[in-house]
């Protein structure tokens, strides 16, 4: 819906459109994001800080890491879509 001048008919204001594609995602969805990430990083932290107390070997240290990780992505994941599919 656009605002027009009432003596020439020009067009004053035009109706704002969205450029990107974060504009037009539901909250809901960045919120997914946003727990997906903390996950992942709340995931790393805790296999370093387990890696450290349990004292594994050094050759077992990255996949401990991605293990670990990709466990807390998933616990993110899990959580928004709990979240989602709430009465």
């Amino acid at each position: 819906m656009s605002e027009r001048c009432l003596h020439c008919g020009t067009i004053l204001i035009r109706e704002a459109r969205l450029r990107s594609d974060d504009g037009a995602r539901p909250p809901s969805d960045i919120g997914g994001r946003n727990y997906t990430i903390v996950g992942s990083v709340a995931g790393l932290l805790l296999g370093m800080a387990s890696w450290f107390i349990m004292s594994r070997s050094e050759s077992t240290f990255k996949t401990w890491l991605t293990v670990c990780t990709l466990a807390g992505s998933a616990i993110g994941r899990y959580i928004t879509w709990k979240e989602r599919n709430t009465l």
